[in-house]
């Protein structure tokens, strides 16, 4: 018999956190720390007509909307949505508007801008391309320096100046060469692709060397204190 834990999940993380504030009201970093710990777990579960897709996210996404004619693509994105949110403990950040297209060019499997992520649901790597695209979402919002961080053509069409972060990545060698063993030569491109594969790899279920996370730190990848536990030494 199936049994459905969800709603004593939601009850005990609301009643915990109701908890915290009443024995330490004043104390607001315990407070924050221990916060990161209670959310609402969600359980994916499938679809069988865009309706309920739809229903899903109005629930728990609200903020967020898809633009999709599929409901299997629909899934897909339900499926990696959930995953996220329970890796990074309710904290992950969705965009205003996820849509899909189909092109026959696979060379570009998605895209991100300007709150909108574009999935090619053509390609059979959309739940790793979202999760990459999420990633680049997260770390605009989360890292001021995220514009300094792009790769060099897209800098300069933006007409950055400051190159000194890319410069710096670029030049270090050693780690280049480790991101490329550990991650893929697309990685190694700028700190943002560093930073969005890496998050990728996480969500795929790929333990990392410890050395990447302290270049994930280093370059202001989100939730990177949160993740550690996700790397070895």
């Amino acid at each position: 018999m199936k049994i459905n834990l969800l709603p004593q999940i939601k009850t005990i993380s609301s009643q915990l956190k109701t908890g915290i504030n009443r024995i330490m009201p004043n104390k607001k970093e315990i407070q924050q720390d221990c916060f990161k710990y209670s959310y609402n777990f969600l359980k994916y579960e499938k679809s069988s007509n865009l309706a309920e897709v739809h229903s899903f996210v109005n629930l728990n996404f609200p903020n967020t909307h898809l633009n999709i004619t599929s409901t299997s693509d629909g899934n897909r994105i339900l499926r990696t949505m959930c995953h996220l949110h329970n890796m990074t403990r309710g904290q992950i950040n969705f965009p205003p508007r996820i849509e899909t297209y189909k092109s026959k060019d696979k060379k570009f499997s998605g895209d991100y801008g300007d709150g909108i992520i574009r999935i090619n649901s053509s390609c059979n790597i959309h739940e790793s391309t979202l999760a990459h695209e999420i990633a680049h979402y997260n770390h605009e919002l989360l890292c001021p320096n995220y514009a300094k961080m792009g790769k060099l053509s897209e800098m300069k069409a933006e007409e950055i100046t400051d190159f000194s972060i890319y410069n710096k990545f670029r030049r270090d060698l050693a780690s280049l060469n480790l991101i490329k063993r550990t991650l893929c030569g697309y990685a190694a491109s700028s700190p943002c692709e560093f930073v969005a594969a890496t998050f990728e790899a996480l969500a795929n279920g790929k333990i990392l060397p410890i050395k990447i996370w302290e270049l994930y730190k280093k370059y202001e990848g989100p939730f990177a204190d949160m993740l550690k536990p996700f790397f070895t030494k």
